[in-house]
């Protein structure tokens, strides 16, 4: 997000290529920013209005509010210009970031599929084309803080929590969701509950009951561990998790040891972990690298170059999303034999 100079005449900076809006605006809510996105997409152009990490306003066209967001967020890959600045804006969407990228999902898939659209904000969540994966001895894929979409039986709509720990195979501890906290309200033990939540660029999706709720300096629920997790791809190839060693190396000659813990046949995640004798490296989308890994089927160890479209840092580890450059034909198709095409 700081690497982003060149700054325009009207106060945007320098374009974003080759990662989605929703990409993007996950980023921007969990760093907590205020700014304006313009957004181009052969020949269209848009705007989303970020107050403090929160989609307050939204433009494309004719379209305002929630319909223009979902129009935006479902263009691929455009051409993305931030501004450090909100203009005097009031509030018109006030759904959960989460929400409203789900129900943009939904429409581009049915716009996609050629199926009639179902009206923005009915009931006709639920992604089509649903995997599911069970998670018996596994620990599922849900960071501490993630944010969750929670509908609750009984209730009109949907309220959001966070992610607090787990104990695998058990339970999982989310926060109560501020709505009831505010108003009061006491869930039952029993209660049943759909979570949704995004992770690695899927909608991941459960069923569960509550087990218990305490009150520890805030309020928590306790939740039943589910025995699988249904997901849906957003991501236009397929990717697989996996567990890969390697070494980043940069422009400059500096090279971290590092984990590919995802991967496609057009770019993978890297998760970099920082030490007490080696800090986090200084990374910048758009600057290209050189990832060096022993891939499945293969003797030697194979570079794989490529540039950064996605960043995601804490005080413990960063988290680089990466596009491969043309790589030689011989580890294109071991890539393509490891995820199974």
């Amino acid at each position: 997000m700081d690497n982003v100079n060149e700054t325009s005449g009207d106060g945007f900076g320098g374009k974003l290529l080759g990662i989605s809006v929703h990409s993007f605006l996950q980023m921007v809510e969990s760093e907590q920013k205020t700014c304006t996105l313009r957004i181009t997409y052969q020949g269209k152009t848009g705007y989303l209005y970020i107050r403090d990490g929160e989609l307050i306003a939204a433009e494309a066209d004719s379209l305002r509010k929630e319909e223009a967001a979902y129009e935006i967020i479902g263009w691929d890959e455009p051409d993305i210009e931030i501004k450090d600045t909100v203009p005097e804006q009031e509030r018109e969407i006030f759904q959960p970031l989460m929400a409203v990228l789900m129900e943009s999902f939904r429409l581009r898939d049915e716009k996609l599929s050629g199926a009639q659209p179902a009206p923005a904000g009915t009931d006709s969540h639920k992604p089509p084309e649903l995997k599911s994966k069970p998670t018996s001895g596994r620990r599922i894929g849900l960071d501490i803080g993630a944010r969750l979409q929670i509908e609750i039986e009984d209730f009109d709509s949907t309220l959001e929590s966070f992610m607090i720990g787990m104990m695998p195979d058990d339970f999982l501890i989310i926060t109560l969701p501020s709505h009831l906290s505010a108003t009061g309200h006491r869930l039952a033990k029993g209660t049943r509950l759909g979570i949704k939540y995004l992770y690695l660029g899927k909608i991941c999706l459960f069923n569960c009951e509550l087990l218990a709720s305490v009150d520890f300096h805030q309020k928590l629920l306790f939740i039943s561990y589910p025995p699988v997790i249904h997901y849906h791809e957003l991501r236009r190839h397929k990717r697989v998790e996996s567990f890969l060693p390697c070494t980043i190396s940069l422009p400059d000659g500096q090279s971290y040891p590092g984990v590919i813990i995802d991967m496609s046949i057009s770019g993978c995640l890297c998760q970099q972990k920082g030490r007490e004798d080696s800090p986090l490296p200084s990374l910048h989308i758009d600057e290209k690298l050189t990832i060096r890994c022993l891939l499945p089927g293969m003797d030697e160890e194979q570079k794989l170059a490529g540039q950064i479209k996605n960043l995601h840092k804490t005080k413990r580890e960063t988290r680089i999303g990466v596009e491969f450059a043309e790589n030689p034909p011989a580890v294109e198709k071991v890539i393509t034999h490891y995820l199974g095409h």
